[in-house]
């Protein structure tokens, strides 16, 4: 196995989940395992999660689903994400839910899956402001009255999602009432669903009016917050530990230079360790320059170009061995180095440092 490596908590998942739970007042909760997991493996965390009772998984595309339901879970599998024709026959096939906001894709759906003798529940996603996927509220009693008709698809749930639940109320408060006026005008004319579900991470903390009677769970579950600023609401551990060792050791003199464009030119005498790990594996590039490591409880600057495959870290006068652990993101005794460290050092978020790691890093699932 390759020296880098994620470590993924199972303890940790599980009380993140339990945390969020408790947050709640619904029976019904859907963890979203889109992107593998967030980087953290799609496949295993759905099986720790299948363990704990979960109602059902969300993906964003049909293959991810198939993926799932090969490797044998068995809960229901929400696909958020509009659907190409294409995917049909596995959506068929495999009993998935799409969210759906045409009314094409729903009639060529209701006709495989009236050829295979089978009942497709789908989800009805509503746009209240969002502008990504859906149908205007307004729209909405026409787009089900149109597709009602079609008696191989039962209309499970009704969903949306939040622009901007952490940060912007007013908005979110539009957005809510957006919701509501296409779910009563529905009720009005005797459409109900057994699943109804708006809120992600921000909004099951902020907005307990958004529960309905199913949340979803994202980031929060890997063990961090939707956005730093309201991170302090959230009692969550981050679940990944990234991971490697040092691979090779060499001492450069004052004016050598480190890695390609020559970025970094050495002040003083100084060791260099050299750690098998690159933007390849997903350690982003546009971390050059800014990025720190723990090794033996000591952080530690990274030098020079992130390259493909291997970085350089500055020791200084430390003389430290090849095969000393070195952690990118995880913590030690007396420090610690977070995804949202990372995302805020070049102006993303924990969301892409967490998805970017490559899947040629193994996943290690410990207790």
């Amino acid at each position: 196995m390759r020296k880098t490596k994620v470590i993924i908590s199972k303890k940790d998942l599980i009380n993140n989940y339990n945390f969020i739970k408790s947050q709640t007042k619904v029976n019904k909760h859907i963890a979203i395992v889109k992107a593998n997991a967030y980087g953290h493996g799609a496949i295993e965390i759905a099986k720790l999660l299948s363990q704990q009772g979960i109602y059902a998984f969300g993906v964003a595309y049909t293959e991810e689903a198939v993926l799932l339901r090969k490797a044998g879970i068995k809960e229901p599998i929400i696909i958020l994400v509009q659907q190409a024709e294409e995917d049909i026959p596995d959506i068929v096939e495999y009993d998935l839910q799409p969210a759906v906001s045409t009314v094409k894709f729903l009639q060529t759906l209701n006709q495989v899956a009236k050829s295979n003798n089978k009942i497709i529940k789908v989800h009805l996603f509503i746009d209240s402001g969002m502008s990504r996927d859906g149908i205007a509220s307004e729209d909405a009693l026409d787009f089900v009255n149109q597709t009602l008709p079609l008696t191989n698809i039962y209309y499970e749930g009704i969903c949306a999602h939040f622009a901007s639940a952490s940060l912007d109320p007013i908005f979110t408060r539009y957005q809510l009432e957006s919701f509501n006026k296409a779910i009563f005008s529905l009720k009005e004319n005797g459409i109900n669903f057994n699943t109804i579900h708006t809120a992600s991470t921000a909004s099951i903390i902020n907005y307990p009016e958004t529960h309905f009677n199913t949340v979803r769970f994202g980031i929060s579950l890997y063990g961090y917050p939707p956005d730093i600023q309201i991170g302090y609401k959230f009692k969550l551990t981050p679940i990944l530990t990234l991971k490697s060792n040092i691979s090779l050791i060499r001492k450069i003199k004052k004016g050598d230079s480190v890695s390609y464009s020559r970025k970094f030119i050495a002040d003083r005498d100084t060791n260099i360790a050299t750690v098998p790990i690159g933007y390849g594996d997903g350690y982003s590039r546009l971390l050059t320059g800014k990025a720190h490591c723990i090794i033996k409880d000591k952080l530690y600057s990274i030098v020079g170009a992130i390259c493909m495959d291997e970085l350089m870290v500055n020791l200084g006068d430390d003389n430290l061995e090849i095969g000393e652990e070195v952690i990118f993101i995880g913590k030690s005794e007396n420090h610690s180095i977070s995804a949202d460290d990372l995302a805020e050092s070049i102006g993303t978020i924990s969301y892409e440092i967490t998805t970017l790691i490559a899947p040629r890093v193994p996943r290690i699932y410990v207790d």
